[in-house]
Order: C-alpha cells, then sequence, then structure tokens
C-alpha cells in the first residue's frame, strides 16, 4: 500500500514540475542572450 500514499505519489509529480520549470528556464536563458546579440 506504500504505492497507493499520496505523499509517495505526489513528490514524482513536484520534481517533475520542477525539472519541467528548470528546463524551461534554461531555455529562456540560452533564447535570451540569442534576442539580445541580435538587436
Amino acid at each position: 500500500m506504500e504505492n497507493l500514499d499520496p505523499s509517495r505519489l505526489s513528490l514524482p509529480k513536484l520534481s517533475l514540475r520542477h525539472w519541467q520549470f528548470i528546463f524551461a528556464t534554461k531555455d529562456l536563458s540560452k533564447i535570451r542572450p540569442f534576442e539580445v546579440s541580435r538587436k
């Protein structure tokens, strides 16, 4: 029944969202300098 524990299920979901946010911010940080250099 440990797998059905909501706290255990919420941790992976939060980590996935956290990683997605990190990757999104990294992409934005990479795109921003390019846009600035173009201008």
